[in-house]
């Protein structure tokens, strides 16, 4: 008679133990957080993070305290593999006039050198741009050469918001996905592609080459951002964000 084998609730406990533990090692681990605090008068460029090694790649532009004094951009370099990675940014737009177009959002870049303010114009490094105006609007553009954004156009938000955005890279091609995270907590999906009533995501056509870094931008003068935070899961590009 072949033998049997009994699961014991230890065994089947242990069994558990291990998936569990394998399942949380894929999960989404924090890389960088960032509080913008600094004094106005000082320069972003150089500060370090709270959380994970380097420093802010920065325009001249941008402050300490998550505002700028003309166009501006912070980056703060990685090494974007396959997985699946989220970016959010609380921000402040209250100090803008409600008819302000002043905008600060967050992005990507495959610059070798990203140490620029011009993040919209056609030969910029800079990818998947999602921002919110003074007029409570949102924008996105989905990457170089992309001079007309998808517009948020009507819908109006709170000026004092989070801005979240989603980048799977373990699909054949990239896919982008953004929400406005309210005061209380509550997600809203915005829709970065109007013209297909199957998917409210961005898909690159072509993958960009492999992004250098990821960051802020800032365009408002009198808005600010106030936290940043970048996290990482990896994962085999077999197993695409469902």
């Amino acid at each position: 008679m072949s033998p049997r084998f009994a699961i014991t609730p230890f065994l089947a406990l242990a069994c558990f133990g291990v998936l569990f533990a394998a399942a949380a090692s894929l999960r989404a681990a924090p890389v960088y957080s960032h509080t913008f605090n600094g004094a106005p008068d000082a320069g972003l460029h150089g500060l370090p993070l709270e959380i994970g090694a380097g420093a802010w790649i920065a325009s001249e532009t941008a402050r300490a305290d998550g505002t700028d004094t003309a166009q501006s951009t912070a980056w703060i370099p990685y090494a974007f593999d396959s997985g699946v990675y989220t970016v959010t940014l609380t921000l402040d737009l209250s100090a803008l006039p409600a008819n302000n177009n002043g905008l600060i959002g967050i992005g990507f870049t495959n610059a070798s050198s990203p140490r620029t303010g011009d993040f919209v114009h056609s030969t910029s490094s800079v990818h998947s741009a999602f921002g919110l105006r003074g007029t409570s609007d949102w924008a996105f553009w989905g990457g170089r050469g992309k001079l007309q954004p998808v517009d948020g156009g009507g819908p109006t938000f709170p000026r004092q918001n989070t801005l979240k955005l989603v980048l799977d890279t373990t699909r054949p091609n990239w896919m982008v996905t953004a929400s406005l995270l309210d005061e209380n907590g509550a997600e809203i999906r915005v829709d970065l592609s109007p013209d297909d009533p199957t998917s409210n995501a961005y898909t690159y056509e072509t993958n960009p080459a492999p992004f250098t870094g990821v960051g802020v931008l800032l365009r408002s003068s009198a808005g600010r951002a106030v936290h940043f935070a970048f996290s990482a899961e990896p994962r085999p590009t077999s197993a695409p964000l469902r």
